[in-house]
């Protein structure tokens, strides 16, 4: 449709200046303006950050061992001792894998670190350290300006960390020395007193040892069976010597004198010398009859021998023992004083197995005396040895659990191992292009969004009052 043209209005004729002017209205618009400072802004900003210095990234992976160990030793009639090394994970009021990533993060790994490559320490940046889910992997990942430069900071931080956990186990083992080492000191002392005990105890008694003991009560036993043998053989001769007094009608006390003749050497001669003659004459006898000139020189030399030994028998016995052996008739028969001899040789060595037997009873009670008190004593110093015992194994004991503990240095920081070194970086982690280019993308398309609402707001928001 065709608007008619009003009445007293004048067209005014075609410019072309006005429809250029009219074309590129919208430069003079300030949005316009506005819009290209945020353009150039962007890719200032954007060309900026890829004009700054390379930094490389180097990582390595640190694993931490997940099992513990155990050892258990006796020591023979000393005690017992074991060390053992728990897992690290066995706990679960702590990670190991958490306390070395604030170990690794540390100012003090840091810093020594820093001096290890020779660089000031505000140099240095904090590595970041990563803990892989499920694993005991740490991953560690420190920024350089060159490759080479990266991966040397890495392997000094690696280092550091290395001796730091060094230090902390000395000091660890230090302290727990220091505290265990005034318990030992305790149990030290009380080895000694009880050892002292015993060696004033030994002083001031006649026990010195249990070895003593032990051998008075074999000798006490040895003295009761050689005096129940010595009883028994005893009694064997006694009753020899009763019944051979029988058979020669001689009492015990007339055997008596007849000891006391048996032990004179003078008396033994005349007994040897009538004991040849009765045996010559009775082999002559055998031989000849009684008017035989040998048999009589013999029967003379018989009765002289008896004569002398009656002779000497009154000098030592008296009268009435001397008379009671010669009444004895043993000139009748010589077998008779033979049988007389031997009575009183088997009375003699009775008299010494008695006298034998007499000493061993007085042994047996002195032995029974001294063992009684050596029993009294014995208590004494098995109570003392048993306290030194104990102090001695307890004392052990712990000084041997000291020295196993000394070995278990991993127990509160298990030991670390590289699973990957260091690595040396192909390329740049920063300025990255990608990361450019969509900044710049996404920036773009913010900036034109953006201008493009606050243009044509007037528009939308009629639309959508509209709606």
């Amino acid at each position: 449709m065709v608007r008619p043209i009003q009445a007293g209005h004048h067209l005014k004729p075609y410019d072309p200046k006005d429809a250029l002017v009219e074309r590129f209205k919208f430069l003079r618009s300030k949005y316009f303006w506005a819009l290209v400072m945020s353009y150039l802004t962007l890719i200032a900003l954007v060309l900026f950050y890829l004009s700054r210095q390379p930094i490389y990234e180097s990582s390595m992976a640190l694993v931490l061992p997940g099992t513990g160990s155990s050892s258990n030793f006796n020591l023979d009639e000393v005690g017992q001792a074991s060390s053992q090394t728990k897992s690290a994970y066995g706990s679960s009021g702590f990670s190991p894998r958490v306390n070395y990533k604030e170990i690794i993060r540390s100012r003090e790994v840091v810093n020594r670190a820093s001096s290890v490559i020779g660089i000031d320490e505000r140099d240095f940046k904090t590595p970041k350290v990563k803990l892989i889910q499920q694993t005991s992997i740490l991953e560690v990942k420190v920024l350089g300006e060159t490759a080479d430069y990266a991966q040397a900071k890495s392997a000094a931080l690696y280092q550091a960390f290395q001796d730091r956990l060094t230090e902390l186990r000395q000091d660890e083992t230090q302290r727990h020395f220091d505290s265990v080492s005034e318990v030992l000191d305790n149990y030290r002392s009380r080895l000694t007193l009880a050892r002292s005990a015993i060696i004033e105890f030994q002083e001031r008694s006649l026990l010195v040892s249990r070895d003593q003991w032990e051998m008075m009560t074999t000798q006490l036993t040895e003295v009761q069976e050689k005096q129940m043998y010595l009883s028994a053989e005893s009694r064997s001769k006694e009753d020899f010597v009763r019944q051979l007094s029988d058979n020669l009608n001689i009492s015990a006390s007339l055997a008596g004198q007849a000891f006391v003749l048996q032990s004179d050497a003078l008396f033994q001669s005349y007994m040897r010398e009538l004991d040849e003659s009765g045996k010559q004459l009775s082999e002559y006898r055998s031989r000849w009859g009684e008017r035989h000139p040998k048999v009589q020189a013999e029967v003379n030399r018989f009765n002289k021998s008896k004569a002398l030994l009656r002779n000497r028998s009154i000098e030592l016995v008296g009268q009435q023992s001397a008379e009671a052996l010669y009444q004895m008739s043993l000139h009748v028969s010589p077998e008779r004083a033979r049988l007389f001899a031997d009575l009183v040789e088997r009375y003699a060595d009775l008299q010494g197995k008695k006298a034998e037997l007499k000493d061993l009873k007085l042994a047996e009670h002195k032995l029974d005396s001294t063992l009684k008190i050596f029993s009294r004593e014995m208590i004494e110093l098995e109570r003392l040895e048993r306290e030194a015992q104990l102090a001695e194994a307890v004392y052990t004991s712990a000084a041997a659990k000291l020295d196993a503990s000394k070995s278990d240095v991993f127990a509160s920081y298990p030991v670390v191992q590289m699973l990957s070194p260091p690595t040396n970086p192909r390329k740049a982690k920063s300025p990255s292009p990608l990361i450019a280019m969509a900044v710049f993308i996404g920036g773009f398309i913010f900036i034109t969004l953006g201008f493009l609402v606050i243009w044509q707001r007037e528009f939308i928001l009629k639309k959508l009052l509209n709606k």
